[in-house]
């Protein structure tokens, strides 16, 4: 490893990091808030090589161990106490991407940061998790409750029967499907093909797309939804789109109609706290009922170990975790 003097003791500017690099990161999905983090990564590492004397483009193997301890020690330039782990690991996907771009652009012809992995991560995602049953029996008694007849012919009434339908016809999306908030809101009118019994969920930064199988006690739902409903509340609202679902509003956003559902779900049952702890109780039952890599494809996960955080919910293994986590009385 060829050294040289140390010259600053200043953090790098994220700028010495080159355009090109910016464009592959790009070029790879990520998000201008990413990018930019991992050239304020970059920057700090590159500020520790100024001060070993070593040029950050020429680090290897040890080189980069080397920095991890120092991360451990006292959190590197940007910080006084250590780096956690779960924030190192971050570090070294960000050293991932830069020297295989390295590779990529014929600068070098190793990756050093490829085999260095972070051991001690400590992930946990436990939550309360709801049986299969508790969840098929709040979507069959969601909207069950008649309204008096005199009460039917009001305005309020019919715009309340509309959302109500629409958000069962959203509830089911959630407790057989295991969608996130975010892939409800992008579904359009061509992500359902009823006829087939399938639901398209395009993909995204966080997530993958898939196709998934709708249950038989909801398709009837979707079709009263797609066929009268959603056209009811587009009519409702004085507003043309092509989501599939739509707010009684004029306004675009599904964040007031979601969080009025999650406070009706609530009700039905106390132990929901959160929507996605309806996602985490299907990703749980698939782990425990298909392969590890069915059930990553079903929960859209890009990697394998998001799937496998969801172990921890496998209450039957993990019964005294869940009564310290989750003390009852």
């Amino acid at each position: 490893m060829k050294r040289r003097p140390t010259r600053n003791t200043q953090p790098v500017n994220p700028q010495r990091i080159g355009g090109t690099f910016v464009d592959y990161l790009l070029s790879k999905g990520h998000s201008t808030a990413s990018v930019e983090a991992e050239r304020r990564q970059l920057g700090y590492f590159f500020t520790w090589c100024d001060q070993e004397g070593m040029e950050p483009e020429e680090a290897g193997y040890r080189d980069l161990l080397a920095y991890v301890a120092h991360l451990r020690k006292n959190g590197g330039a940007e910080r006084s106490r250590g780096v956690k782990p779960i924030t190192m690991q971050k570090y070294m996907g960000t050293f991932r991407h830069f020297f295989a771009w390295q590779v990529k652009t014929g600068r070098r012809d190793d990756n050093p940061a490829r085999d260095i992995d972070i051991q001690d991560i400590q992930r946990k995602v436990l939550q309360m998790i709801l049986t299969r049953q508790e969840l098929e029996r709040n979507y069959k008694s969601y909207g069950t409750k008649e309204l008096k007849e005199e009460q039917q012919a009001q305005n309020w009434a019919k715009a309340s029967a509309l959302a109500t339908k629409r958000n069962k016809a959203i509830l089911g999306l959630l407790v057989f499907q295991g969608l996130t908030s975010h892939e409800v809101a992008a579904l359009t009118v061509k992500s359902l093909e009823l006829r087939a019994g399938k639901v398209h969920v395009e993909g995204g930064r966080r997530h993958n797309g898939r196709t998934l199988t709708l249950e038989a006690a909801q398709v009837m739902d979707l079709m009263e939804y797609t066929l009268q409903t959603r056209p009811a509340l587009l009519k409702l609202g004085g507003k043309g789109t092509d989501a599939l679902f739509t707010s009684t509003g004029k306004g675009s956003s599904l964040n007031n109609t979601l969080h009025k559902l999650l406070e009706q779900i609530t009700k039905l049952e106390p132990k929901v706290k959160t929507l996605q702890q309806l996602r985490a109780s299907v990703i749980t039952h698939w782990i425990k009922t298909l392969n590890l890599r069915e059930a990553q494809h079903r929960a859209g996960h890009r990697y394998v170990s998001s799937t496998e955080a969801y172990l921890i919910n496998d209450l039957e293994g993990l019964a005294e975790d869940v009564a310290r986590f989750h003390p009852i009385g």
